[in-house]
């Protein structure tokens, strides 16, 4: 998406529990992410762990067409900051 500007892979290809990723987004320092929860086809969660606070996101996927997925996100932040 246009909100992601550079994504890597920090423990190689596949999405699994335990993988971290690096996302780049416009205005944003680069960020590690951590999969924490994937339920294959349908969703999955991960967490960002920052001093003062930790956000986490849950990516649920609706199939519209064989082409077409429609991606929902509930970001939840806690912590001081």
């Amino acid at each position: 998406t246009a909100s992601v500007t550079g994504l890597i892979a920090l423990d190689g290809p596949g999405l699994a529990v335990g993988k971290r990723f690096q996302i780049k987004q416009p205005r944003l320092p680069k960020l590690v992410w951590e999969v924490t929860e994937i339920s294959p086809g349908v969703s999955w969660s991960w967490v960002q762990r920052s001093p003062g606070g930790a956000t986490s996101a849950l990516h649920a996927l609706t199939p519209l067409a064989p082409d077409r997925t429609l991606v929902r996100q509930v970001l939840d932040q806690t912590g001081p900051v």
